[in-house]
């Protein structure tokens, strides 16, 4: 009795991909191997990951997951403050009455802390949504637009806040005032992308 079936041939294929790229077309890479007796096989392995990475990426929105990364670094950095207490305050340059108010351990820095921590955490989820990385969530386009328009807004309207905080110095508000612009500025490019795709 035969237990193993003979083999037919040396000719096999190795794979073929199918991947669809945003604008609906598809393209088909086929590596086809022939190995018989005495020829080598060579395969372009690099080539063929750089091909399948560009039409990944191709269907993200690069500028948007930029927005969510920065934004989440933010909110981890407030979230920080809460452990880390007056010092973390302090390094963010909160302003004295804050400080103070850490370290007389009074609830309402690490209170404004979280919530400030959980609005940027809940503008990074969107950016991911608008990138392409998670589904759709619910008005997402207006979603963006409010949110890069804070960023914005809060970038060129600090000399109208700065009288409202007495207590933030001259370069926390420039510093801060820069990074708003720079998100800002990214959400901008990412909401544009998304205008243009639909």
């Amino acid at each position: 009795m035969q237990l193993l079936p003979t083999p037919l041939s040396h000719r096999w294929q190795l794979f073929q991909s199918t991947a669809m790229s945003n604008t609906g077309q598809t393209r088909t890479l086929r590596a086809l191997g022939r190995a018989a007796s005495g020829t080598p096989f060579t395969l372009n392995v690099g080539r063929l990951n750089s091909e399948l990475s560009a039409i990944s990426m191709h269907n993200y929105n690069l500028p948007l997951l930029l927005g969510s990364v920065l934004s989440i670094g933010v909110a981890l950095l407030h979230f920080a403050c809460i452990p880390w207490g007056t010092d973390g305050f302090r390094f963010l340059g909160a302003g004295e009455p804050i400080v103070s108010m850490s370290a007389a351990g009074h609830w309402y820095p690490p209170l404004v802390a979280f919530v400030i921590g959980t609005v940027l955490s809940v503008w990074s989820i969107y950016a991911l949504s608008g990138a392409g990385l998670l589904p759709p969530l619910p008005y997402l386009r207006l979603a963006l637009v409010g949110i890069t328009a804070v960023y914005l807004l809060r970038a060129v309207t600090f000399p109208l806040l700065k009288p409202a905080f007495p207590g933030n110095s001259t370069t926390f508000w420039l510093v801060t005032s820069a990074i708003c612009l720079v998100i800002g500025c990214v959400h901008l490019l990412g909401l544009i992308q998304v205008w243009q795709r639909t």
